[in-house]
């Protein structure tokens, strides 16, 4: 109910007018009210104490409210029929799996879904509600926190006792490391040392003969990785081509990154300046037991990367820290941000 925006009134009377000189007393402690954001009016009454005359006066009389006399078949049923009962709500099974996010994906697969009409009759999702069985381990809360931040419940109704299964919180797992900021030169020397390399800043290269009339004889390169007999250089800005020609002659690995250049384009660049073993992929992660399709299922899009240090996962920035943390921590995935 509070999902909805609404409650269930449990206590006091209401008075709901009939003519104009009769009215419904509604005693909320045998009858309860459950008061919906719409302005739905729905009274419990599943003993049948308000006359079906009355029930159907209150219905001509006023379009908002509505008397239940059957719950149905158990906690989801009574559900479907009191949501159906409103104006704008919409309880129903779910088959397609819920997919929230993109760096970080999660998708749900609900046994049934909670939603709110808009006047132009678009559905916006507030609940994936599960059927849990009553040994079964409760959805992880870092999942549940996500799903909320998308603006989506997470609800389990245990199946023995049809109650709201609670969810304990758990201790916020470390931070996942993120790569610096301030302009690309600072990010690349970040970059750099994520993937462990040793590296010299601020070099001056020298470049004799490297332009035909007055040209620089010596380079400062931002950065000079040394990998075996080769020399890398890692430059932000733009270089002459007659310069880039004479690095090139004589063996010298030369990277330019531009200062517009995006993040993902500095990465891509670098790891391919250096020839680190890379690839763009996305890799999911669900729960033990084995269940297909799995009630969730977690999709990660990241350079896959490996390197002296082991296999080294660059997610973007936007990806949820709560999440990289816990795929970090669950699958013992070594995750940076970028």
């Amino acid at each position: 109910m509070r999902r909805s925006g609404g409650s269930l009134v449990r206590s006091g009377k209401y008075f709901v007018p009939l003519t104009e000189t009769e009215h419904l007393a509604v005693d909320c402690a045998d009858i309860p009210m459950a008061e919906l954001d719409d302005g739905s009016r729905i009274f419990l009454d599943f003993g049948r104490r308000i006359p079906d005359g009355t029930t159907d006066l209150v219905r001509a009389r006023w379009g908002n409210f509505t008397v239940l006399n059957d719950p149905g078949d158990g906690v989801f049923s009574a559900m479907e029929r009191l949501f159906g009962a409103s104006r704008d709500y919409v309880f129903r099974k779910r088959e397609a799996a819920l997919s929230l996010g993109t760096s970080t994906g999660l998708a749900l697969r609900a046994d049934w879904i909670l939603a709110r009409r808009s006047s132009d009759g678009a559905e916006r999702i507030l609940a994936g509600i599960f059927r849990a069985p009553t040994h079964s381990p409760p959805i992880p809360a870092p999942l549940a926190r996500y799903a909320e931040g998308k603006g989506v419940a997470i609800l389990e109704i245990d199946e023995g006792s049809g109650t709201l299964r609670d969810r304990q919180e758990t201790p916020a797992p470390a931070e996942v490391p993120v790569l610096q900021t301030g302009g690309n030169r600072v990010f690349a020397g970040s970059l750099l040392d994520a993937l462990g390399y040793a590296y010299k800043r601020d070099q001056q290269i020298p470049i004799p003969d490297a332009l035909t009339e007055g040209g620089p004889r010596a380079l400062r390169t931002d950065y000079s990785v040394q990998i075996g007999a080769r020399t890398v250089m890692i430059h932000v800005g733009d270089l002459p081509s007659p310069v880039q020609v004479k690095l090139n002659e004589r063996g010298m690995g030369l990277i330019l990154i531009a200062g517009g250049d995006d993040r993902k384009t500095v990465v891509e660049k670098v790891l391919k300046g250096l020839d680190v073993p890379y690839a763009s992929e996305t890799e999911e992660f669900r729960p033990p037991g084995g269940e297909d399709p799995p009630r969730w299922a977690l999709t990660l899009s990241a350079f896959r990367i490996t390197s002296a240090g082991g296999t080294l996962y660059l997610v973007p920035d936007d990806a949820d820290r709560g999440i990289c943390a816990f795929i970090r921590e669950r699958w013992n995935r070594r995750i940076v941000l970028y």
